[in-house]
C-alpha cells in the first residue's frame, strides 16, 4: 500500500492514505474505522466520494467530533489521519483491510 507518512519533532504523525476512486466508501464503515483509531486519533480530514454520481464530501474528524458536508471538490479522495503516538504501518494495513487498496 502506498501511503505518506511525517513525523514531527513531537509524537504527533501525520498519515495520508489513498481512498478508492471508484465505488462509495459507506459513511458508516468510515466512522467506525475512526471510532477504532479514536485513542490515538487527533484529527483526520478527507474528501470521499459520497454516491455512485461523483458527489463528494468533506469529512472531519476533530475533538472526538465528526462532520459531513457536501463539497465540490473535484479532485483525487483521499484521507489523512493526525494522530499521537499513531502507528502509521498498522493504520495503513487496517485501512487497506477495510478499503481493498
Amino acid at each position: 500500500m502506498l501511503f505518506q507518512r511525517s513525523q514531527a519533532f513531537s509524537r504527533v504523525q501525520t498519515v495520508a492514505l489513498p481512498v478508492p476512486s471508484l465505488g462509495v466508501l459507506p459513511r458508516e464503515q468510515i466512522e467506525q474505522f475512526i471510532h477504532r483509531w479514536k485513542e490515538t486519533l487527533l484529527r483526520a480530514k478527507g474528501y470521499l466520494p459520497s454516491s455512485p454520481n461523483g458527489a463528494v464530501q468533506l469529512m472531519q474528524y476533530a475533538g472526538k467530533r465528526l462532520t459531513w458536508t457536501s463539497s465540490p471538490y473535484s479532485g483525487r479522495p483521499y484521507i489523512v489521519f493526525i494522530g499521537l503516538d499513531l502507528n502509521a504501518d498498522q493504520l495503513a494495513e487496517d485501512w487497506g483491510r477495510m478499503t481493498g487498496i
